[in-house]
């Protein structure tokens, strides 16, 4: 996914921040405890990162993204059913 096209996506998901800076990295704050960044000098990596612990998924594609934001969108308390679906379907980063 472009970075034009995640940016415009996040901007219309109600997140607290879309923030970029000029190393090629884009990064929004979905909630308190939950950030995805962008980087398009990556080849367009997107990363979920729970901030409570700092555990970070790589989000594979635009289908990934639109079904976390889905969750966001969807439910009050969504970080434990976001933390669910990125458990079961995605892989965790390598640091």
């Amino acid at each position: 996914m472009q970075q034009h096209e995640f940016i415009w996506l996040s901007k219309s998901m109600n997140v607290e921040s879309v923030t970029q800076n000029e190393t090629g990295c884009t990064t929004v704050e979905v909630r308190p405890g939950l950030m995805i960044s962008h980087n398009y000098k990556k080849k367009d990596l997107m990363l979920l990162t729970f901030t409570e612990d700092n555990m970070t998924f790589i989000i594979p594609s635009k289908l990934e993204l639109e079904a976390i934001y889905q969750l966001h969108t969807g439910y009050e308390d969504a970080v434990h059913l976001i933390r669910g679906y990125c458990d079961k379907f995605l892989s965790r980063e390598e640091k």
